[in-house]
C-alpha cells in the first residue's frame, strides 16, 4: 500500500480480491500470466505479475509498480483501459500482484494475422493503422515511449476497435535515467525493433515509429517479420549489416508511403505520429467529402 502511494497510485484503484473471479489463462510472458476473468460481473483481463519464486519478489514488485505507474495515468480510446490493482489475491501463491484492464475478446492483431489468418481489406487496414497512430500520438504527447510496439501488443475488440497494451517496458521521457538506459541495452522485441536499438543506442520517439512501420509491413505482407531468423541473426543482420524486410510494391499507396518512411534507417527521416495521423485523417476526410458530393448529386 505504501509503495503504491509513493508512486502516486490512488488507493481507490485498489480492488477487493473477493470481487474477482479468475476463469482461464489467455496469455503469458516473462512477467507472469494473463487471465480472463470477471470483476463484479464485468469481463476483465487480469495480468498476474511473477511466478512462485521468492527470489524474484523485489523485481516482480518493481515491474508491477513501473507498469501501473505508466498505464494508470493514460486515458485514450486507443489505449487499453486500466481498471485497478489487487495485491495478494488468495487465488494465487503469495506474494502476488494483479493488474486489471478491460478485456478485448478479439485478441491480439498478431493472433488474427498469423494464427487465425484473417485477411484485412484496404479499409480495415487503414482503420487499424489510424487507430494505432492515434494511440501512439497520444503517448508521445504525454512523453511516453512504448518501447515494445508490436502486433501482439495491439488488441482488437469484436467491432475492430484497436487498443495498445503492455506498458511493461514503457518509460516516461522526463523520468528516463540515461545511465540506467545505457545499461539496459536493447529494449523491445527484435522482429519489430529499430536498427539503432539493436545497436544499444538511445531510445526516442522515432524508434517507436520504426516499430509501427514493421506492423504496417506485417499487415500488408501477412507475414511475421524476419520469420525463420534467430534473434542473434536479426540483430546482426538488421542492426549492423543493413538488412531490411523487402518493401511491398502492391497495396494502398498512402500506407506504402508511410511504411517506407517509417522504416528509414536514418531515424531523423522518419515521420512523427502527429504527421502520420494528419496524413491518414486527411485521406479519410477526402473520402467523406466525396461521398457527400455524390449524395448531393443524386438527391
Amino acid at each position: 500500500m505504501k509503495t503504491l502511494k509513493e508512486v502516486g497510485i490512488g488507493t481507490n484503484f485498489l480492488l477487493d480480491p473477493q470481487e474477482l473471479e479468475i476463469m482461464q489463462k489467455i496469455g503469458e510472458g516473462g512477467y507472469g500470466d494473463v487471465y480472463y476473468g470477471k470483476w463484479l460481473g464485468q469481463d476483465v483481463a487480469i495480468k498476474h505479475f511473477g511466478k512462485s519464486y521468492s527470489k524474484f519478489h523485489k523485481k516482480r514488485l518493481a515491474d508491477f509498480i513501473k507498469e501501473v505507474e505508466v498505464i494508470s495515468n493514460l486515458r485514450h480510446p486507443n489505449i487499453l483501459l486500466y481498471m485497478g490493482v489487487c495485491i495478494n489475491c488468495p487465488k494465487f501463491d503469495c506474494p502476488n500482484y494483479l493488474m486489471l484492464t478491460e478485456y478485448l475478446e478479439g485478441g491480439s492483431l498478431f493472433d488474427l494475422l498469423h494464427k487465425k489468418h484473417v485477411k484485412l481489406n484496404e479499409d480495415r487496414l487503414i482503420s487499424i493503422a489510424e487507430d494505432i497512430a492515434l494511440g501512439m500520438n497520444y503517448l508521445h504527447s504525454r512523453k511516453v515511449f512504448h518501447r515494445d510496439l508490436k502486433s501482439s501488443n495491439i488488441l482488437v475488440d469484436s467491432n475492430w476497435n484497436i487498443k495498445i497494451c503492455d506498458f511493461g517496458l514503457s518509460t516516461v521521457n522526463s523520468k528516463l535515467d540515461r545511465r540506467k538506459h545505457k545499461k539496459e541495452g536493447r529494449i523491445g522485441t527484435p522482429h519489430w525493433m529499430a536498427p539503432e536499438i539493436m545497436r544499444s543506442e538511445e531510445y526516442d520517439e522515432y524508434s517507436d515509429i520504426y516499430s509501427y512501420g514493421m506492423i504496417l509491413w506485417e499487415m500488408v505482407m501477412c507475414e511475421v517479420p524476419y520469420n525463420g531468423l534467430s534473434v542473434p541473426q536479426i540483430i546482426g543482420s538488421v542492426g549492423y549489416d543493413n538488412l531490411q524486410v523487402p518493401l511491398p510494391i502492391q497495396g494502398n499507396s498512402m500506407i506504402l508511403s508511410i511504411l517506407e518512411r517509417s522504416l528509414d534507417r536514418d531515424r531523423r527521416k522518419r515521420p512523427t505520429f502527429a504527421h502520420i495521423v494528419e496524413i491518414l485523417q486527411n485521406k479519410n476526410r477526402g473520402k467523406e467529402n466525396k461521398s457527400k458530393g455524390i449524395f448531393i448529386i443524386f438527391f
